[in-house]
């Protein structure tokens, strides 16, 4: 029997419903932040013609904040609010309807009997809901439209497409080996110069204390250093008082940081993540036997890849993919020439964005097929059938570990720098060191 199709993802929903002329985004946005929320994603879109605003809120993860106290919160002074939640899949439904803050309706069942009992609530059934919305939901892990990234008390526009399961609000290190690390950061720039200038240096000692360690990340063992640098300031700011220090600079720039990726080895970034955004030739020259079975034992295809293909290199002297001028110290004290120990230095962002930007997954997978082709023919005297397919399936299931491992960091990294520019941040990087990784 053929197997039964399957709902797509978009035909699922997790959302509270209120009736437009009783809300607005604003007034939706303060019932989000009285509810103390951790990090996340937020969707405030009215629906076409029907008089409902659907309201998604995701945490950090891009997962659903399922929370009764929100509904109730949107039900004040007699409104109404209605949180539905269906999952085709797993046959699930549930629906929770209050008015005025009083429980209307409670259910939870299975999705096909969802209908009747939205319909009581809302007066529309799933599929009116669904087609009076503009069709850029695609399920959990991309935003859709009218979504915004919420971020330490901040509201950042969300392209549609952002992906938003990737911990974005945080400092993370995803593994893998390589003990000098980089991370990318995303803050207001702005924001640290004025702060520098104009707040007295006990207030930023006492924001800086105030950090969580998932703001701070490698450098949250010199905080103690920072604040103390910063209190005994008083009420004078630093700027003013000519402090230069570099420890605390950095986690005051922290206090107005929005948006992570993830911290991945430096080698690896510089060496085999950057270099095949720039490659200057598809066309692989392997002439060698010898050489094509010797590319057999790198990492993955993209590995070899990188070895193979001549690519274009700015030869910087931090990192040799990103030229002298797109890394700057972020304290404006610092003089060419002069010795400079910090660990925060600005990005400037244009260049990484679009190399970033332009290509696709579905792009490189095409490189990578003709690169696969040509490797074949170099190392074996037979035609692209059968034998060469078991052997391309062989090298993709050893190399699947290093190719997720560069996907993700071009997830993360390019999220940033999408985010950065409509929000007027600054991308950073975060160098630092942990123990070596196995």
């Amino acid at each position: 029997m053929p197997a039964e199709p399957q709902t797509p993802a978009s035909a699922d929903l997790t959302a509270i419903l209120v009736d437009s002329a009783r809300h607005d985004e604003a007034s939706i946005r303060a019932a989000v932040a009285a509810g103390s929320y951790a990090d996340g994603w937020l969707r405030v879109r009215p629906l076409d013609g029907i008089g409902l605003t659907q309201v998604e809120l995701l945490d950090g993860r891009g997962l659903p904040q399922v929370d009764p106290g929100l509904v109730i919160e949107l039900s004040k002074e007699g409104r109404r609010a209605v949180f539905v939640h269906v999952n085709h899949s797993a046959n699930q439904a549930m629906l929770h309807w209050f008015h005025g803050t009083e429980q209307v309706e409670g259910w939870v069942g299975g999705s096909d009997d969802l209908a009747p009992r939205l319909v009581r609530a809302v007066g529309l059934d799933l599929p009116a809901l669904l087609a009076a919305d503009d069709g850029t939901r695609h399920g959990f892990g991309q935003a859709a439209s009218k979504t915004v990234a919420l971020a330490r008390g901040r509201a950042l526009a969300a392209p549609e497409g952002t992906l938003t399961g990737l911990s974005s609000f945080a400092f993370h290190d995803r593994g893998g080996p390589g003990a000098d690390r980089a991370a990318m950061a995303a803050l207001d720039e702005a924001a640290v110069r004025a702060a520098w200038a104009s707040v007295p240096g006990a207030e930023l000692a006492a924001r800086v204390k105030a950090l969580d360690d998932g703001a701070l990340g490698p450098l949250a063992p010199v905080r103690d250093e920072a604040v103390a640098r910063l209190a005994e300031l008083g009420d004078r700011a630093p700027g003013a008082a000519g402090l230069r220090s570099v420890v605390a600079l950095e986690q005051v720039a922290l206090t107005e940081a929005f948006l992570w990726g993830a911290g991945e080895s430096v080698d690896f970034a510089d060496r085999r993540f950057l270099p095949l955004f720039t490659l200057t030739s598809h066309e692989p020259q392997i002439d060698d036997p010898d050489e094509a079975e010797e590319l057999e034992e790198r990492a993955s295809v993209l590995a070899a890849m990188e070895e193979v293909l001549p690519y274009t290199s700015p030869e910087g002297a931090m990192l040799e993919q990103l030229a002298d001028d797109e890394l700057s110290a972020l304290a404006d004290w610092a003089r060419p020439g002069e010795e400079y120990v910090g660990s925060l230095f600005l990005l400037q962002p244009e260049r990484l964005r679009t190399l970033l930007g332009e290509m696709e997954p579905r792009d490189l997978a095409a490189r990578a097929d003709l690169f696969y082709r040509a490797w074949w023919k170099a190392g074996h005297d037979a035609p692209l059938a059968a034998e060469f397919e078991q052997w391309r399936r062989a090298l993709d299931e050893r190399g699947a570990p290093d190719v997720e491992r560069f996907l993700r960091l071009w997830a993360e990294w390019r999220t940033v720098l999408e985010l950065s520019a409509p929000n007027r941040l600054r991308p950073a990087l975060l160098f630092y060191a942990i123990g070596e990784r196995p």
